[in-house]
């Protein structure tokens, strides 16, 4: 909220954020906006509204800075929010849109927008590496190229024993090319640790 905020200070001009959450959070972005920019400056389009009443509010232009929907109706909305450029585009647990070939995914990575921002509560280290690049290609396009490039050079089929007797094919990080990955990664990420968010927390928790 903040970053949308200093956008707009900077450049003098209202900004247009979508934010894209889960259902359950929806309504905690009303809450966060109204405590950082001391007014109503957003619009939840839940279940409040009808699918048509949604395309209607998105396509008359007339929103507030920050418009929020859910992530499960994007794909279903996503003609009308192609008709607006988008200032930024902010997913909220973004690991939610991370299968290459989800709808969900392949409709947001078309979505018309001038920056794009992801959060997790998901360190890097314990995301699957191949939901990496869904992830990856929303916030920078192009960095690792297509699904296809990321998969031939970061992964390798190896053979695992299973805990009962016999073998299987797993997909696995290149070893060699784990220190490659998380450079990258590390140049359009930003790292929060819980004690920064929250330092009253005991340091074993």
């Amino acid at each position: 909220i903040d970053i949308v905020r200093h956008a707009q200070h900077i450049s003098g001009q209202r900004q247009r954020a979508l934010v894209i959450s889960p259902n359950e959070v929806v309504r905690t972005w009303r809450r966060e906006v109204r405590k950082h920019t001391g007014k109503d400056d957003s619009i939840i389009l839940d279940s409040e509204y009808t699918l048509k009443q949604r395309k209607e509010i998105l396509l008359s232009g007339n929103l507030p800075t920050f418009t929020v929907l859910n992530v499960d109706v994007i794909s279903q909305l996503e003609e009308a929010l192609k008709q607006t450029v988008w200032d930024f585009v902010i997913v909220d647990e973004a690991t939610r849109c991370k299968s290459p070939e989800a709808k969900r995914t392949k409709t947001l990575l078309r979505l018309p927008r001038r920056r794009s921002l992801a959060l997790t509560g998901t360190p890097i280290t314990a995301t699957h590496f191949l939901d990496l690049w869904s992830i990856s290609e929303f916030v920078h396009p192009g960095i690792f190229g297509d699904f296809r490039a990321f998969k031939w050079r970061y992964h390798e089929m190896v053979w695992v024993n299973l805990p009962h007797g016999g073998f299987k094919q797993e997909l696995r990080v290149r070893k060699d090319r784990i220190p490659e990955l998380y450079k990258i990664l590390d140049s359009i990420s930003w790292r929060v640790t819980r004690k920064q968010v929250m330092p009253w927390l005991p340091d074993d928790m």
